[in-house]
């Protein structure tokens, strides 16, 4: 189980008022600060993690509260993190910020784009445009899943007001916005005992894996408030095999956020398919596909407490341990953190 712990860096960020003539209303050109504290929400108990440490970019995306408009996209780079500063300039009004981090330094090649849905039911999209994207058409998605991507974050707040007040001729005024990230990814580390039971009879030279084992689910698109799109495609997630023998193997699966409200009509699936078999169809299931979250939901500790009771407990943890073991008659066992979840017969 892990514990709540709030770190922060501070970013000072100056919010100045633009499009001042001579005819307009010398307090409204006054300028103010507004100091942006970037937080991450959950890290191990006596972690030294910070966002500097975690996260190389943060795109803040700026949208007018009363229209809705993307009045400016704010790039802030982990120069920027580290050195605690930069300036932009907003007009007087209230703002809802919404900020997206990465662990890539380059947006495309962290494997995500910002993009302006045109239709969600045909996943027809356009490039952001500053003035003409609002925030119910703004999104953030995943390029290429099966081509990797970084690590993703995710913050909002809204009614950020900027007054004349905020400035004064006395001196200027700053007013503290904190914004709390939360990780959009999580790993699956996977290991499959007895392997050698799916197919006796095929035998090769050297180690091999008879199994197609992948994640899929609807996800990789997202809302301003982070939620998943309605019609987001169906994504699949390979596997990184880190371990392979005669009789077992180890893998690591990366995905985007196990959403517990998106779970209910839309599972994510964990499957394992056998390639090695005489049947026609030469790939099947080895055992009944495995909704991830309802196996982790089914874990308990040594006093028979459940460990994940809701998305809080599943965003403070990075890393789900799932072990498959087959037995030689073929029988299924599935733990999650060393917790029995399932017993199931095999479908060879």
């Amino acid at each position: 189980m892990k514990n709540l712990v709030r770190l922060f860096v501070s970013l000072a960020l100056v919010m100045g008022i633009v499009s001042c003539g001579v005819t307009d209303d010398p307090e409204l050109c006054e300028t103010g600060d507004l100091e942006l504290k970037f937080k991450y929400k959950y890290v191990d108990a006596g972690g030294s993690e910070d966002v500097t440490d975690l996260i190389d970019e943060i795109y803040l995306y700026v949208f007018e509260q009363s229209t809705g408009i993307l009045t400016d996209v704010l790039l802030i780079s982990s120069k920027d993190l580290k050195d605690g500063s930069i300036e932009a300039e907003l007009a007087v009004g209230e703002y809802t910020f919404v900020a997206w981090g990465f662990s890539k330094t380059e947006f495309k090649k962290g494997g995500f784009s910002d993009v302006h849905m045109m239709d969600s039911v045909t996943h027809r999209y356009t490039p952001v445009v500053i003035g003409e994207t609002t925030i119910d058409d703004f999104r953030v998605m995943i390029v290429d899943p099966e081509g990797g991507f970084s690590d993703l974050f995710h913050a909002i707040r809204e009614d950020i007001a900027i007054t004349p007040a905020l400035a004064s001729k006395a001196g200027t005024k700053i007013i503290p916005v904190e914004f709390d990230f939360v990780r959009f990814n999580s790993t699956l580390q996977v290991k499959v005992k007895g392997i050698q039971y799916i197919n006796p009879l095929v035998t090769r030279a050297e180690p091999h894996l008879p199994l197609d084992i992948f994640v899929t689910g609807k996800k990789g698109t997202y809302t301003h408030a982070g939620s998943i799109d309605r019609y987001a495609p169906e994504l699949r997630y390979n596997t990184k095999t880190k371990s392979l023998s005669d009789s077992e193997t180890e893998m690591d699966i990366r995905l985007l956020r196990l959403d517990v409200q998106h779970h209910v009509q839309n599972p994510v699936m964990l499957h394992l398919h056998s390639t090695n078999t005489t049947r026609a169809n030469n790939n099947i299931h080895v055992i009944p596909d495995i909704d991830v979250l309802q196996a982790i939901f089914q874990v308990r500790n040594e006093k028979g407490e459940y460990i994940y009771r809701d998305q809080v407990d599943i965003d403070r943890t990075e890393f789900f341990p799932i072990e498959i073991t087959i037995l030689q008659d073929l029988t299924i066992e599935i733990t999650v953190d060393g917790f029995v979840v399932h017993d199931l017969d095999p479908m060879l």
